[in-house]
């Protein structure tokens, strides 16, 4: 009896709520489906428990309502998009990635565990995908048999080349956590922080490699003191020499993270380098290589192929998934229109939604911003380890939503996922903090 009486208080709904987040997490690297149906069954479930409790606070508030508004505009701006069909299987179920911030944030409130499980099954994971791209890095191949991709790592994710994409975006997630559960787990993070930053770099993606660059420098801001100093130092000296090493002593490296960006821009002043890279365009408009390029001639393609169609339905944009659909259209086209989007945040959000997907994104920069500046500047008698760890996920989503450099689709599933997990921390820490 007594066996039965404990059986029934173990919250089932909540456990599975937690195993399949974390298996969420755990399934990123194999690709896009067992993470979505992961994230799906989870946000299935926690709509069952939430109408089960009648518990409408996570529902009935500023956030889910301006969500709501988002939703149901993408929905209709897909029906009526060229074509809405395709349109709107991006759009259509778009809401359960923040179901899948909700179902974190209502885990943080009701389940002191779910947080140190996180921070474990995230430790693991990037712990791995760190060994296994650096062991891929040396060998050509990874511990599943994957191979470099024109001297770019892959690691874990087979043909895909986000390695540095996802520590980028991760490892912030993991400090925050590890911070506010215990200041003490500073060296293993900060360890753990410098590997990423140098993995990164092996990684070949330059814009991964310079937020993950940032965010580094402004954890040294937050978290300096008299006590770490020498640690800092260390790992200055660590990330320095390993990058200045690979840069010597591999070619590939130097060409892809110096040479092609510089030429690529356009701004090899004083002919420092031979621009002859083989992943330099060319291109049949001369009048590209007698300025400087953004970029580089790809990208500032898709740019003014988005730019052009922002223009050409500048309130409500051509839909979402429409970039690829329109980009070889005579009006938009040029040499390099033609993508599957515009690998800018803001070009995508004024092609794809107009000014009124324009007005949602500039909420969101504004309250972040907002929340950040005042949290910086306002030491208020908090917990400093939930004011630092606050700080540092609000960090990371300026930097998600950082619109000038490049950057992969918002709508996305499988990039989306890495969007909407720190957005329901940031959620239950910001009310610890008010």
């Amino acid at each position: 009896m007594n066996n039965f009486y404990e059986l029934k208080k173990i919250n089932f709904p909540n456990n599975f709520l937690i195993y399949l987040s974390l298996l969420v997490i755990i399934s990123y690297p194999s690709g896009p489906f067992l993470p979505d149906l992961f994230l799906s069954l989870s946000g299935l479930i926690f709509l069952f428990q939430m109408i089960r409790k009648k518990n409408t606070r996570y529902f009935y508030n500023i956030y889910s309502i301006f969500f709501l508004v988002f939703f149901v505009y993408i929905i209709l701006n897909s029906i009526f998009s060229s074509l809405p069909k395709v349109s709107l299987l991006s759009s259509g179920f778009y809401f359960r990635f923040y179901l899948f911030s909700l179902i974190v944030w209502y885990l943080f409130e009701y389940e002191e565990k779910f947080k140190i499980l996180l921070y474990r099954t995230l430790l693991i994971t990037i712990l791995f995908i760190n060994f296994d791209a650096i062991f891929q890095y040396f060998y050509g191949f990874d511990l599943f048999g994957y191979e470099s991709l024109n001297h770019r790592l892959t690691g874990p994710f087979g043909d895909e080349l986000i390695v540095g994409s996802y520590l980028s975006k991760t490892i912030p997630v993991l400090i925050s956590l590890g911070y506010y559960i215990n200041k003490k787990n500073y060296n293993l993070l900060f360890g753990l922080l410098t590997l990423s930053l140098v993995t990164t770099f092996l990684s070949g993606e330059r814009a991964a490699f310079f937020m993950i660059t940032i965010f580094y420098i402004f954890f040294i801001l937050i978290s300096a003191n008299k006590k770490n100093i020498k640690k800092i130092l260390i790992s200055l000296l660590v990330i320095v020499t390993t990058i200045l090493t690979i840069l010597i002593s591999d070619k590939s490296r130097f060409d892809r993270m110096v040479v092609y960006p510089v030429c690529a821009m356009n701004i090899n002043y004083f002919s420092l380098f031979d621009c002859k890279v083989k992943e330099v365009p060319t291109s049949s408009d001369s009048d590209i290589f007698k300025r400087p390029v953004l970029f580089s001639e790809a990208h500032e393609g898709h740019f003014k192929a988005a730019f052009k169609m922002f223009l050409d339905e500048p309130i409500f944009g051509k839909g979402i998934k429409m970039f690829r659909y329109h980009c070889n259209e005579y009006k938009f086209w040029n040499p390099h229109s033609c993508t599957t989007h515009p690998h800018n945040l803001l070009l995508q959000i004024l092609a794809e939604l107009g000014l009124v997907g324009l007005i949602f994104l500039l909420v969101i920069l504004y309250k972040i911003y907002k929340t950040f500046i005042v949290n910086l500047l306002n030491r208020r008698n908090i917990n400093e380890h939930i004011r630092v760890s606050f700080l540092l996920i609000n960090f990371l989503l300026i930097q998600l939503f950082f619109v000038i450099i490049p950057s992969g689709s918002i709508f996305n599933n499988y990039l989306s996922i890495l969007y909407f997990l720190p957005l329901g921390i940031y959620f239950s820490l910001e009310k610890k903090i008010n």
